[in-house]
């Protein structure tokens, strides 16, 4: 059995410490969605940096064969990353392909079983 396929993204920055946080991030099914979630995260930010970074991370935006090679890459398997800043500032955007187990619902359906209830499931009494 081969495990569904799902992406992994989110945004790092290292401080000058060289401390890294991760400052979000998402999962989603699709690459091409992704991807998108890069870019909206980069815009989401680039407000705050200086005109240097700021005019990196708008040339990477205005990308757009960049972005689509982007999807293929992940599409393919492999890790796609954006890295940007400005001396010991710097922020990465990732993106990589990660199997998931599908989850069990915690508690049966009342449909499947009537002996069940809300308080043997966890919802509290």
């Amino acid at each position: 059995m081969t495990l569904p396929r799902t992406y992994w993204c989110h945004m790092d920055y290292t401080n000058p410490h060289g401390s890294r946080v991760s400052l979000r991030g998402t999962m989603t099914p699709d690459p091409a969605q992704a991807v998108t979630w890069l870019r909206e995260t980069a815009r989401d930010i680039v407000w705050m940096l200086d005109r240097a970074v700021f005019a990196q991370v708008w040339a990477w935006l205005g990308d757009h064969p960049g972005a689509a090679a982007a999807v293929s890459e992940l599409r393919s398997g492999r890790l796609y990353d954006f890295q940007f800043g400005l001396g010991r500032h710097q922020w990465t955007l990732l993106a990589h392909p990660v199997s998931r187990l599908p989850l069990l619902a915690a508690c049966p359906r009342a449909d499947q079983t009537e002996a069940m209830s809300a308080a043997a499931c966890g919802a509290g009494p």
